[in-house]
């Protein structure tokens, strides 16, 4: 299940302000939570599958500004997102963040049908401490090239991204 929802102001006929809020229900994603207690194989005493999700709430916030006739569009942005992937069920493969993001865009219309676009935004990853998790490493060294670290530990991050890109209208 998806759910968007937003609201535009225009203030004037070149601004034009921008609030939504996204909802995905992650948490009624088929979860698999395994835990061995008696198993006929050593190779299996430490493994877990575990997947969980949290429902995830986005909220943005952008102002636009068109110039020289509407031909070109600027705008800045702003979004906060919640993280999926609960504690318990983080492995070193997907543990998530509460993000934040910051962005600006600009566009310039060659023509009714051709239009070019460039974008930035930096995205800020909260710290994240991982004291508990299901996820366990398998204990045969046979079977080391198949294992990842155990997600327990501190983690940080940040990110960019620029993207250019042309449009046709037809």
């Amino acid at each position: 299940l998806s759910v968007f929802s937003a609201v535009s102001i225009t203030p004037t006929a070149n601004w034009e302000i921008r609030l939504d809020h996204r909802f995905l229900d992650y948490s009624s994603v088929a979860n698999t939570d395994v835990i061995m207690v008696e198993v006929t194989s050593p190779d299996l005493q430490d493994s877990n599958i575990v997947r969980g999700y949290n429902d995830v709430h986005s909220v943005g916030l952008r102002l636009g500004r068109s110039f020289s006739g509407g031909r070109g569009r600027a705008a800045m942005s702003s979004r906060w997102e919640r993280n999926k992937v609960p504690e318990l069920t983080a492995t070193p493969s997907n543990v998530d963040f509460n993000k934040y993001e910051v962005g600006a865009a600009v566009q310039w219309a060659f023509s009714k049908r051709l239009a070019m676009t460039g974008q930035y935004s930096h995205h800020f990853l909260t710290s994240r401490d991982v004291d508990q998790s299901l996820h366990r490493t398998v204990a045969d060294p046979n079977l080391d090239a198949y294992n990842h670290p155990a997600p327990l530990g501190s983690y940080n991050g940040a990110a960019d991204t620029f993207s250019l890109f042309l449009s046709a209208f037809y």
